[in-house]
């Protein structure tokens, strides 16, 4: 595992959407486990080499446009024979897909935090 997980300057809030990757000549779908502004984790069929670029496209949980970026393997680990968890770390994403995820993110971060007005 690669110690770039432990620098992470946004926190990974966890999301349960396909992701759509386009290769050279394929085409995959992944789930995906956690989300940031800067990358994404995935479970995979098989290995993707680290250093790997691919294209991704997705829909946030909240709707909206479909968000396209392009992104490199962070770091990869078995989870069992067959099937990998991998993160991505975004290296092409538009202005407002980034602020998208962010808001996501945040929204999610929110919905975690305990009604205070409430408990008074």
């Amino acid at each position: 595992m690669s110690a770039m997980r432990e620098k992470r300057e946004y926190p990974r809030v966890p999301i349960e959407i396909f992701v759509h990757e386009n290769g050279s000549d394929e085409y995959y779908i992944h789930p995906a486990v956690n989300i940031s502004p800067e990358g994404i984790h995935l479970v995979v069929d098989g290995v993707l080499e680290e250093d790997r670029l691919s294209s991704l496209e997705f829909t946030l949980p909240n709707g909206g446009r479909t968000i396209v970026v392009s992104a490199r393997v962070a770091w990869y680990e078995p989870q069992d024979e067959a099937v990998f968890r991998v993160g991505l770390h975004f290296t092409e994403i538009s202005p407002e897909d980034r602020l998208a995820i962010e808001a996501y993110v945040e929204s999610f971060q929110n919905a975690q935090l305990p009604d205070v007005a409430a408990a008074l």
